[in-house]
């Protein structure tokens, strides 16, 4: 080959690596022959000494802040190959692979540093490697829990796999607007709504945000993941009775709320004792629970699944959708084909919590798609309730179509 071909062709292969770096999304990770965790790839070191490789780089732009309550996949090894943790195994035979959920900012649950600090340098879809020395992971003492010895370094693999709650956004409390009640209590109306009245529901759900009077964050239904679902009457504090006397479905206001409405001389996380307040409330919905009437509608106005479930939405719900794993709280009615009422949460006046390991196929197919705060009708065929045996508490009989109304108001 002429010293001409041999540069074209050198200088060909370099235009064809180029293309193809320039169009990937994502680098494999190198795993050592010895070593089951990947390789470190142009590793970047922070101030506080966090190293961290990125495996596949997101276009999402949806990055992770605090507040932020986010479900991720992860595996975790000491340095020596041991893994000690993760989320890509199923807790046991049959169970499904799911990503864990961990609140940014959580103050009842805290991350470790390392992956606190990590997490929040990374987007929706992103997935990196991350080294992280002992002070930023289980420090001098260890783990018992996790069996990692004092001043053990961690090796994580980790990949967001969605957020799925933030927090309210933040509104700096000012005086502009806002009105006072005789109580003390401040507010400032951010968001009108026109929904039922608090006062008149028999459940709310209702997002908060709480802040430091200088804006630190202190505590959020976006990181817990839940929102207050309860009586208004119920609401743990003062002020928080207060105000559901006067919001209704669709408000969103601002609080400033003096300790005696709140926590008092009780020390709060953040909080000292005898602290002012600033709150955000977001009433998402408020319900009032009536029995429905019995309702069999033909089969041509319902929808149906490969099962034979046969159903319709009666109002789609806006809330938290359940897991196989999950327990609910909902109200419930049940009904044979005749109209003759079996069972019926209503007519107790108390909503019901059932676990969906431990509920008939029909409800638990039912829930799976649904969300908190929909309704829906359903039509279920025997071998989806109780089949050939029936159930003689309920005097159901052998074999027996049965019909439902859920409604349901939590997953938790």
């Amino acid at each position: 080959m002429s010293p001409m071909s041999s540069l074209f062709f050198r200088v060909l292969l370099t235009l064809l690596v180029l293309a193809h770096a320039s169009g990937a999304q994502e680098v494999e990770p190198q795993v050592d022959d010895d070593m089951p965790y990947p390789a470190d790839i142009d590793p970047v070191t922070t101030e506080s000494g966090l190293q961290y490789s990125v495996l596949r780089k997101s276009e999402n732009g949806d990055r992770v802040r605090i507040g932020d309550r986010v479900r991720v996949h992860f595996t975790l090894w000491t340095p020596d190959g041991l893994q000690i943790d993760g989320s890509r195994d199923p807790a046991y035979v049959g169970a499904p692979i799911e990503p864990r959920e961990f609140g940014i900012g959580d103050p009842d649950r805290p991350l470790m540093r390392g992956m606190l600090e990590a997490l929040q340098l990374m987007e929706v879809g992103d997935h990196y490697k991350l080294n992280v020395p002992y002070h930023l992971a289980y420090g001098e003492r260890g783990s018992a829990k996790l069996q990692v010895p004092p001043k053990t370094n961690l090796i994580f693999e980790v990949e967001i796999a969605e957020i799925a709650s933030r927090t309210l956004e933040y509104e700096k409390w000012t005086r502009g607007g806002a009105k006072e009640t005789e109580s003390g209590l401040r507010y400032r109306k951010l968001e009108t709504g026109e929904g039922l009245a608090c006062a008149e529901a028999g459940l709310v759900y209702v997002d908060y945000a709480l802040w430091s009077v200088d804006g630190q964050l202190i505590n959020s239904s976006g990181i817990k993941g839940r929102p207050f679902v309860t009586t208004p009457e119920e609401l743990p504090l003062p002020f928080l009775k207060e105000a559901m006397q006067q919001m209704r479905q669709g408000d969103r206001w601002l609080f400033h709320v003096p300790s005696e409405l709140a926590f008092g001389d009780r020390p709060m996380r953040a909080l000292p004792p005898g602290s002012s307040s600033v709150w955000q409330l977001s009433v998402r919905q408020a319900w009032t629970f009536d029995e429905p009437a019995f309702e069999l509608p033909p089969s041509h106005e319902l929808e149906d699944t490969a099962s034979g479930l046969k159903f319709r939405v009666v109002r789609p719900g806006t809330g938290y959708a359940p897991a196989e794993t999950s327990t609910v709280r909902l109200h419930h009615v049940g009904w044979r084909t005749d109209g003759t009422r079996f069972d019926s949460s209503y007519h107790r006046k108390k909503e019901s919590t059932f676990s969906l390991a431990h509920m008939i196929p029909g409800w638990r197919e039912a829930l799976l798609s649904m969300r908190e705060g929909g309704e829906i009708l359903l039509v279920v065929p025997p071998e989806l309730a109780y089949g050939e045996k029936g159930f003689k508490p309920y005097k159901i009989p052998a074999d027996a179509t049965l019909v439902y109304r859920l409604e349901l108001i939590e997953v938790r």
